[in-house]
Order: structure tokens, then sequence, then C-alpha cells
């Protein structure tokens, strides 16, 4: 007879049997893509840039692409990138130095969507009348700007700005405050209830308006929303992680803390490193997607800022089982990496080229072939994403400029930002810096040549001898890369 256990084992085999069986077959699967047409209606030729959510990031899907007037064209959007917030970057001249850009955000599902970019209309981007999404989203946008208009002219009679409309807001302000805010995030909760079956129903919740306290001067305290920040907020729900604005959700929570004191680096780690606890402790029981989506972002933020406590932390997080993270492979290559990227060894060979419209970079490059122009290659990892790594790549420019530095040093410096608003600063940077050679990597840390020198953080640089391509030096500052430079 059989027994109990042996039953459980066959029940379980099969079930695991079935799930691979599935897994394998969607794999192979051919992806799915979703036609997006756009049509420019009127004015002038267009160029369009099209973002998607991708983990952390955003990833271009269409990139500059130039629309004539009068003219339609069809683009495919992956299948898995939907449901989700798109990003519609254009770019059009209207007259001789008169150059029109304009960034906006539309909602896309996994049905084929139609819209129409009409730059001499009344609306700059119009959408089919079978769209629900972005009509009821817009909507949404109007309405609730109203309502925070309301609450914050109330702010302002408690911070004594303005002066009270009626007399029972002077005697009652902050009653009157309260009740509204929690108006204002009922009526939230009843459109996210009202649009259920639409995608655009789970970013409502982004929308929640915090209730502040308010010291006897009328200044907002801070540390007031800290506990209620999470509330209401559901982490089982997915599709959160299909918007940027998950992105500034948590931002939002950090700077709560860290921007009370921005020049003291050891209590920003420590509190960097409290923050990872709470925000890692709130989304832990959610959506193993949501989950590993934070960990994801505070992993990328904390590299960026270099917090070690933080990172210890995160670090351990981001290698358990039940953590569904992408940058647990990139953890694992680093771990690897820092124990054969040595002194005295080989640089790794690597060809880097750029898009010819990125006419400041340099076209080419391949470090074994292309010929040096200095006694030594210093191979720099940089970033303008933040304040303290643009710091840093500015002194490093300092530092280069010195004669004494520049007779020996051809800089190869390589770009990894990832954010799109980093790149003015980061274009600002090379073009200050012509005689670099100047590179940018798609995908950023998880770029293989960023892998293969192992960047963990920024600056990463590595010295070596032109002639053999053998590192002498991985400094981790000016200081120790000086000492590493041979002076007569």
């Amino acid at each position: 007879m059989t027994s109990s256990l042996e039953k459980t084992f066959w029940m379980l085999f099969v079930c695991l049997t079935s799930f691979f069986i599935k897994v394998n077959a969607a794999v192979k699967k051919e992806e799915k893509k979703i036609p997006l047409s756009i049509t420019l209606a009127s004015g002038y030729s267009i160029s369009i840039t099209v973002l998607v959510q991708d983990g952390i990031g955003q990833k271009k899907i269409i990139s500059g692409k130039t629309i004539p007037k009068g003219k339609k064209e069809i683009f495919r959007i992956p299948d898995k990138y939907l449901s989700g917030e798109v990003i519609l970057q254009t770019e059009y001249v209207k007259t001789k130095g008169d150059v029109r850009k304009k960034r906006m955000h539309f909602l896309i599902v996994k049905e084929a969507l139609n819209i129409v970019i009409d730059p001499l209309g009344s609306a700059f981007l119009q959408f089919e009348m079978s769209d629900l999404e972005n009509p009821v989203f817009s909507g949404f946008l109007q309405e609730q700007e109203n309502r925070v208009e309301a609450i914050q002219a109330l702010e302002h009679v408690l911070a004594g700005k303005t002066k009270p409309v009626k007399e029972r807001q002077a005697q009652e302000p902050y009653e009157k405050y309260r009740q509204a805010v929690a108006e204002y995030n009922d009526w939230i909760k009843k459109e996210a209830a009202r649009h259920r079956e639409l995608y655009v129903s789970h970013l409502y919740v982004f929308f929640r308006y915090p209730e502040y306290r308010f010291d006897k001067k009328g200044i907002r305290i801070p540390d007031s929303i800290v506990e209620q920040y999470f509330d209401n907020m559901d982490f089982e729900d997915p599709l959160l992680v299909t918007t940027n604005r998950l992105s500034k959700y948590f931002q939002n929570y950090i700077d709560l803390f860290t921007l009370q004191y921005p020049e003291d680096y050891d209590v920003q780690d420590s509190l960097v490193l409290e923050v990872s606890r709470n925000i890692v402790g709130k989304v832990y029981a959610g959506h193993p997607l949501v989950y590993g989506w934070a960990v994801d972002f505070l992993y990328k933020g904390i590299e960026r800022g270099q917090y070690p406590r933080a990172m210890a932390y995160i670090e351990k997080v981001a290698m358990e089982g039940n953590c569904w993270v992408n940058n647990v492979e990139l953890v694992r290559l680093k771990l690897k990496g820092s124990k054969y990227l040595n002194v005295g060894d080989k640089a790794p060979d690597f060809v880097s080229r750029t898009e010819p419209r990125s006419n400041y970079l340099s076209p080419k490059f391949q470090l074994y072939t292309t010929l040096p122009t200095k006694p030594y290659r210093l191979i720099v990892f940089w970033l303008a994403g933040c304040g303290h790594c643009l710091d840093q790549i500015r002194e490093m420019a300092s530092f280069t400029r010195l004669k004494k530095n520049s007779d020996l040093l051809e800089i190869i410096a390589i770009n990894i930002d990832e954010d799109e608003e980093a790149i003015p600063l980061r274009n600002n940077i090379i073009t200050a810096n012509p005689d670099w050679v100047q590179l940018v990597l798609d995908g950023g840390v998880s770029n293989e040549i960023a892998r293969n020198y192992v960047v963990y953080q920024t600056l990463t640089m590595v010295l070596l001898d032109s002639k053999t391509n053998e590192i002498k030096s991985i400094p981790n500052d000016l200081i120790e890369l000086e000492e590493s430079l041979p002076y007569n």
C-alpha cells in the first residue's frame, strides 16, 4: 500500500513536471508584439523616441525615428513591457534655431493603440475614440490637480502665508486641513474602485496625499508622514513595477531621511541603511516582482552613493533565494570578478562603438588595437546622475589637466548613466573634456564591459601600461592614483 508520504511525493512530482512543461512551451513561443500607430497630422516633420519601463530603468524601443508631415508609422512594442506607462519624447524644428521638445506620458495595454501628434492643434497628443485608458487618466489628472490645489491652499493658511478666507478656517484650520486630506484620499480610493477594470486604476495609489503635521511656526514636520507613508500601498500588485512612479515613490521616502543631513556622509550611510531595512520590511510580503524590484532599486542607489554599511545589507538581501532581482547575477559576477582583476594582469580587451549622431563621442575604440597617445591609460567608469558622482568626475578632470599628469595619462572615460535625466549633465562633462576618449555604455553597470572591469562604484579607475595593457594600479581615489604614477 502506498504511503501518505509517497503519494505526496508523486503529487508534487506531477505538479512540477506540468509546471516546467508549461514554462518551456512559453519560452519557445514567439514573443508577441503590440502595434503602436503614430500619425503626424500637421505642422512639421517630427523626431520621436519612446521609452518603456524595464525593471528599475527605462528602455528606448523607438529612438529618434522621424515621421514626415501627414504620414503614419506603425511600431511594435514587445508584449513583456505591457501593460505600462510609456514616455514619448518629441522634437521638431519650428523655424531655424527654434527647436521644440516635449516629454509626455501615455498608457498602453495589451491592445493596439493609435495616436495622433498634432503640433498645430489644440491638443498636441490625441487618442482614438476606442481608447479608454488615456482619456480616463487625463480626466483623473485634471480633477486631481484641482483637489490638490485646494489642500495646498489650506497648507498655506497653516503656514501663515495667506489669510483664511472663512472665519471657520481661522478657528479650526488644522481640522479643516485634515478633513480635506481625508476626503481627497477617499476620492482616490473610490476612483480606483470605479475604474478597477482598467490598467490606470493601478496608478492612482501614487497620487495619495500625505497628512503633514505643522509646528507652531507653521512649518511642515517631515517626520510626521514617515509612519503613514506606506499605508494603503498594495505591494502585492505586480503592475506597480510597470511605471516609473514607483521609483519616485521610494525616492521621496528616502529623501525624507537623507535630505536633513546633506553634508554628513557617515550619518547618511546610517540613514540609508535604516531606510533600506524599512523598505525591505514593507515589501517582503508583497508580490515577488515588487520585492525584487525594490531590492534592485535600493542596490542601484546604494551603489551610486557608495554607502558601505547599506551595501553590505542589501547585497545580503539580494543573495537570498526568495529575492527575484535582476542584479543577483551582477552581484555574483562582481564578487567573482574581484578575485581575477588584479594588478599585474592583462586588462580585459573591449570594443565600444557609439551611434553616428553622437559626434562628441569616440566613434570606435578597441583597447588592444587603438594606438595609445600617452605612456599610461586610465580607464574611468563614471556617472553624472548623482551630485557626489558629478563632483568626483570634475575633480578628476582638474587632476588630469595638470601638466605632470596630462603628459602621462590618456583618459578612457566610460559613462554608465542609465537615467535619461542625467544626459544633459553627462554631455556637459563630455564636451568640457575633448582630449578624453569618450564612451557611453548601454545598460550601465550591467554592460559586459563594466562587469569585466568589476565596476562596484563610481569612480572606478584602472591604470594601465599603454604598451603592454598590464594593470599597474586599481586606485580607490586620486591620492592613490597620484601615488601610482612614476613622476620624474
